[in-house]
């Protein structure tokens, strides 16, 4: 019975297979690195919106210690009067 050759099993990649996995890895990396980034602004922009939103609920209180319990048209300034329940009288 003859011999067979075996073939010798490889011990590394060689380098264009190398260079190929690293550039996988590293557009993972880089993308993974951009993503926290973009999580960071948005953290600090939805912690904007919120103090924006404290200081104009501050701001309609001023407003309704002046004109009362009115809706005010941010298009134009018109103030119409609320009725009991929260909803404006479109009858003014």
């Amino acid at each position: 019975m003859a011999k067979s050759k075996s073939k010798a099993t490889p011990t590394k990649v060689n380098e264009e297979q190398l260079t190929s996995l690293r550039q996988f890895v590293d557009g993972i990396n880089q993308t993974q690195l951009q993503i926290g980034s973009l999580e960071v602004q948005k953290a600090l922009h939805v912690e904007r919106v919120k103090s924006i939103q404290k200081s104009l609920v501050e701001y309609q209180g001023k407003l309704k210690e002046i004109y009362g319990d009115v809706s005010v048209s941010i298009i134009d300034g018109t103030i119409k009067p609320m009725q009991d329940g929260g909803t404006v009288d479109k009858k003014n």
